[in-house]
């Protein structure tokens, strides 16, 4: 009687134990995966046939504006079958099901933290290809702008860990604005209406070449007139003006210039960032008169209380490296931007 009194007790025990457990709080192993890298689950024969071709093309596209060759990210396969429980601890990961019950409607839908901490979990569900398709192409720049700000949020908590204070603290105390900044990163000029910051470092390739790394972010303000000012051809006459004048190369006479679309596309767009309206532009930057050039992205925004337009820009010089990797930490960098 004492011993199946105890293992009555022991039960209810557990019981209770597991009714209160909080979800939320239930242990998770962390994420894996590389930067950029998403995981796409779907059957072989989708994946090997057009379906697959289309999806590849579309969620990862060339990057058309650098230099060299590179997607937008790393597309990785798993096949149905295989995607089990080791599978499923990837950061990004986006499935593509066919559904066959009746009961179940097609649709996306973007879940956190499934299987792993610090996840992203998109499935995408269609009674057949076109249907899935359909649904793929209708939320396809919904998925890519969020697994980029993922990837960005990821990158800030190892920025905001090893940030430089000084920095921050007198960008803030002239221009009414800051950002947070590597630890390495250097001031080059920080006047009245402009501020130029650098961060070299000396990376190894896979062949263990030594090559150089640099990434450059840029803050350059002036008054706000009207909403003229925000087009391309207004946002890239200044640029090259303010570029022309503190962008110096190592040669004599070089200087700083945005590559022109008939030789590089530039791609604009008008958006939300943070709660502000953006007006953001991606190309190519070269030196006048010197060998160096890369990618470079900007946003450009109005600060209505003090009646002016901030620029803030990012560049990245790797000749011997992908780029991608690189530009993504600058927008990184970029994304800490507040107006104080």
């Amino acid at each position: 009687m004492k011993n199946l009194f105890l293992a009555l007790f022991t039960i209810v025990f557990l019981f209770s134990c597991n009714q209160n457990t909080d979800p939320s709080k239930v242990y998770k192993p962390n994420s894996n995966g590389s930067q950029g890298e998403i995981r796409v689950v779907m059957h072989d024969l989708m994946w090997n046939g057009n379906f697959g071709e289309k999806v590849q093309e579309k969620l990862a596209p060339m990057i058309e504006y650098y230099p060299d060759g590179e997607r937008t990210f790393d597309l990785i396969h798993t096949s149905e079958q295989s995607f089990d429980a080791g599978q499923k601890r990837f950061k990004n990961i986006v499935q593509f099901k066919i559904i066959t019950h009746s009961k179940i409607e097609s649709g996306i839908s973007f879940s956190n933290d499934i299987w792993a901490s610090d996840q992203l979990y998109i499935q995408v569900r269609g009674k057949n290809q076109n249907d899935l398709m359909n649904i793929f192409n209708e939320n396809l720049v919904k998925i890519n702008d969020l697994i980029t700000e993922l990837e960005i949020k990821r990158l800030e908590v190892n920025l905001i860990r090893e940030k430089n204070h000084s920095n921050e603290t007198e960008i803030l105390k002239k221009h009414n604005f800051s950002l947070t900044t590597p630890l390495k990163m250097t001031i080059l000029v920080n006047n009245e209406s402009f501020v130029g910051l650098r961060y070299d470092r000396l990376m190894s390739s896979r062949t263990g070449t030594p090559g150089d790394v640099q990434e450059l972010v840029l803050i350059y303000e002036y008054p706000y007139v009207n909403q003229n000012q925000l087009t391309k051809k207004s946002l890239i006459h200044v640029r090259d003006s303010v570029m022309k004048k503190y962008m110096k190369g190592t040669v004599k006479d070089s200087y700083m210039k945005t590559v022109s679309d008939t030789l590089s596309p530039i791609f604009e767009r008008e958006r939300l960032w943070k709660g502000n309206y953006i007006f953001e532009i991606r190309g190519q930057y070269a030196m006048v008169n010197d060998f160096r050039g890369g990618p470079f992205v900007s946003y450009t925004m109005v600060d209505e209380n003090r009646n002016r337009i901030i620029t803030i820009e990012g560049h990245v010089f790797c000749p011997k490296f992908t780029k991608r990797p690189f530009m993504m930490e600058v927008e990184t960098i970029m994304n800490t931007f507040y107006i104080d």
